[in-house]
């Protein structure tokens, strides 16, 4: 009787084990969707703003609505709770600051006629180099969400 006393035991202890086990993965496969879901939201804003940035009917934009920008990136970011993607996120926001920072100089170095040719001075060249680094980051953020 007791051999059958601690099969059952043993039995109950491992479906309680499972059961810790099951409820563990899906909640941490559900953080990762609805970190996924803000990850999905930061990339379309981005795309949003500068489509619409791109756009002829836009006008120039200026520093104010790309520290907008920035902010809103920032919101995005705050909101993924894994921390490899949260670091994923914190790249893009930081790539995000450094480009509004160098913004003043960007337009300051900006000549008349740009219809032809961007100016290669050392501000521009940093701004490539940033530019450059965001869509890196941007990208591998979203691949880090498969769909």
């Amino acid at each position: 009787m007791k051999n059958f006393q601690r099969q059952w035991i043993a039995i109950g202890l491992t479906v309680i084990a499972l059961m810790a086990v099951g409820i563990y993965l899906i909640t941490r496969s559900g953080g990762q969707s609805k970190d996924c879901t803000s990850i999905a939201a930061l990339n379309s804003y981005n795309r949003q703003f500068h489509d619409e940035a791109a756009s002829p009917d836009h006008g120039p934009t200026d520093v104010e609505e790309y520290r907008q920008w920035a902010r809103e990136l920032h919101r995005y970011a705050a909101e993924i709770s894994d921390q490899t993607l949260r670091a994923k996120a914190d790249t893009v926001t930081g790539l995000a600051d450094q480009y509004v920072a160098l913004l003043p100089k960007l337009q300051a170095d900006l000549p008349p006629d740009t219809a032809t040719q961007l100016p290669s001075s050392a501000p521009w060249q940093e701004g490539r180099r940033i530019g450059g680094q965001f869509n890196d980051a941007v990208l591998a953020l979203a691949q880090a969400c498969p769909r």
